[in-house]
C-alpha cells in the first residue's frame, strides 16, 4: 500500500446494500463534488472493477469510506459489511483507503432534500452521491486542521 501524499484526488464512497455513494476532490484537495452512484446488483466483484477503473481514470491518491457508526460510535452489522467490502478492494489496489465516521452523512442530504422540497424520485438519484460528498468534505475539513497526522 502506498502512504497517502498531500496533492492529488481524493475519492470518497459512501457504501450501502443497494448503492455506492460516490464524490471527489478537485487535485488540488480544495472542493469536494459529487460524482456519481454505482448500482449494486449482487457482483461485488465488478463494482470493485468500476471503483478501480475511476480511481485511475481520476488519478486517485486516496480513498475515503464513510463508516457506518452508532450513535456511541460502535460499529454494527452495517459497518461489517462495508469493512469487508473495503477489504475486497484493497485486495485490487494500493491507494490508501481510510474511513470516516459517516453517521448523520445521508440523514443531513435527506433533510436538505426534504427543506427544499425535491421529490423522492430526484432524491434517489443523488442522495448517495451527496452523502459520500459530505464524508469527503468532513475528512477535508480535518486535514485542513490537522486533526489527524498524515502517513
Amino acid at each position: 500500500m502506498k502512504p497517502m501524499t498531500t496533492t492529488g484526488r481524493i475519492l470518497s464512497l459512501d457504501v450501502g446494500d443497494k448503492r455506492i455513494g460516490v464524490a471527489v476532490t478537485d487535485p488540488l484537495r480544495i472542493t469536494a463534488q459529487p460524482h456519481s452512484v454505482i448500482q449494486r446488483l449482487g457482483n461485488t466483484g465488478e463494482e470493485i472493477r468500476v471503483i478501480c477503473r475511476l480511481l485511475k481514470e481520476l488519478n486517485v491518491t486516496c480513498v475515503v469510506v464513510g463508516l457506518p457508526v452508532n450513535n456511541r460510535g460502535e460499529k454494527g452489522h452495517q459497518a461489517e459489511k462495508v469493512l469487508e467490502f473495503v477489504e475486497q478492494l484493497q485486495e485490487n489496489t494500493d491507494i490508501k483507503i481510510v474511513f470516516e465516521d459517516e453517521r448523520y452523512s445521508t440523514a443531513v442530504v435527506e433533510r436538505t432534500f426534504s427543506l427544499l422540497k425535491t421529490s423522492r424520485a430526484r432524491r434517489k438519484e443523488t442522495v448517495d452521491s451527496l452523502a459520500a460528498q459530505q464524508i469527503l468534505e468532513t475528512y477535508l475539513s480535518k486535514l485542513r486542521r490537522n486533526e489527524f497526522p498524515q502517513e
